[in-house]
Parts: C-alpha cells; structure tokens; sequence
C-alpha cells in the first residue's frame, strides 16, 4: 500500500512539474504573431512604396518595431506575388512567413516559415517539409535571414 501512494504522489509530482514547464519558443512565437496578426489596425503603419510593384510596411507598438511587410513581385515575374512577413520580439526577428503565389493558377509556388529564437533559427519548413538542423543548407539559411532582418530594422527605424 505504501508502495501505491508513493507511485501516485510521484506520478502526481510529475505531472505538475511536466505542467508547470515554460512554454516552448515556437509556442510563444506563435502567440506573439497571432497577438499581431489580430491587432494589426490597432499598430501604427508606415507604408512605403520601394519601386512601381514592390511596398514595404512597417508596424510598431509603443515605437516598436514588430513587424515588417514586403508585398510585391518581380518584372521578370509579374504574375508571382511575393510576400514575406518579419516579426520582432523585442528588437529582434523571432518569425518569417514568406509566401509566392502564381496570380493566375492561384497556386503556392513557395510557402516558407522560420522560427528563430535568442538569434537562432531554430525551426524552418519549406513547402510542408521540416528542414535539417544539422544541414549545410539550414545553417546557411540562418546567417541569410538574421542578416536581412537586421538590416531591415536598421533600416525602418
């Protein structure tokens, strides 16, 4: 009997201590874009047209930057619209949504979203599939991403 309530003491101490973990980064980066993606209008906008098919939009809170918009396409690919999406937390990219799409068959052509956390990309999926953390490719993905987020908040402030 002693046995049993030991167990169920330590099944319950495990339990609360499994519950009372932190949430994951991914988790809280989520939350922080959807908070985001659901208060846009409450955010000051800059908007800014950065040639006659490319814009850029900056939103802040409090004078903060949290996120920057780039909606537009190519000349030698009007009929892709190109979307790439930055969110910062606390002054630096926490998450990347870039998404393509064929204007005229309406297809996806390149959907992308990067989780970066402490300056780190910690997750990365291209088109439904997870990339390797370990891969070449990853790594370089990485340095690419926190250098042109950075110099996109340098720039917009």
């Amino acid at each position: 009997m002693k046995k049993y309530i030991l167990t169920m003491i330590i099944g319950i101490m495990a339990t609360i201590g499994l519950l009372a973990q932190p949430a994951s980064p991914k988790y809280s980066i989520d939350k922080f874009t959807k908070g985001i993606d659901g208060n846009l209008s409450s955010y000051k906008k800059t908007e800014t047209a950065l040639d006659e098919l490319n814009t850029k939009c900056v939103y802040r809170k409090d004078g903060q930057i949290v996120m920057i918009s780039l909606v537009g396409s190519t000349k030698d690919e009007k009929d892709v619209k190109k979307e790439v999406y930055y969110y910062y937390m606390l002054g630096s990219v926490a998450y990347i949504h870039q998404k393509w799409t064929n204007m005229k068959s309406k297809a996806v052509t390149d959907n992308e979203t990067l989780y970066i956390h402490q300056n780190h990309l910690i997750e990365w999926t291209k088109d439904g599939q997870v990339k390797d953390p370990k891969s070449d490719e990853f790594k370089q993905v990485e340095d690419q991403i926190l250098n042109v987020s950075k110099l996109f908040l340098e720039k917009s402030n």
